[in-house]
């Protein structure tokens, strides 16, 4: 029986450990190879089903945000399709939960003009088809 208990503890750590390592490794990837994908996004902050948005900070042309707390996934979308609250560099700034209250004029558009404000680009509809 000692050497059942020993083997599930085991087995519970490796478990706990392999989780841990993984949070770890999504938390630390590079800006340079998250998704690009405004529209994810976008319906995000819209409707989150749950998820949780953050953001992370800005690496000119793109604003950064994480999906989850736990076991994060990344994405980028141009800075232009935003109006934050706040603004900060990636890296250097502590996140903050985005909401369709607190970003005024989030948009779709998978490009915008560098000074364009969201309020001046492409709608959702337009970006999208629908």
């Amino acid at each position: 029986m000692k050497l059942r208990h020993r083997t599930l503890t085991s087995a519970a750590a490796a478990a706990l450990l392999a989780l841990i390592s993984y949070a770890t490794l999504c938390n630390a990837q590079p800006p340079e190879r998250v998704k690009t994908d405004p529209y994810e996004v976008w319906i995000s902050l819209i409707k989150p089903f749950g998820r949780v948005v953050y953001y992370v900070g800005t690496k000119e042309p793109y604003a950064y945000f994480r999906f989850g707390r736990f076991f994060p996934s990344y994405y980028r979308s141009p800075a232009c399709n935003f109006t934050l609250p706040r603004t900060f560099d990636l890296g250097s700034g502590d996140p903050y939960v985005v909401t369709q209250d607190n970003v005024h004029g989030a948009n779709a558009s998978p490009t915008c003009d560098p000074g364009q404000t969201p309020s001046q680009g492409t709608s959702s509809a337009g970006a999208h088809g629908a």
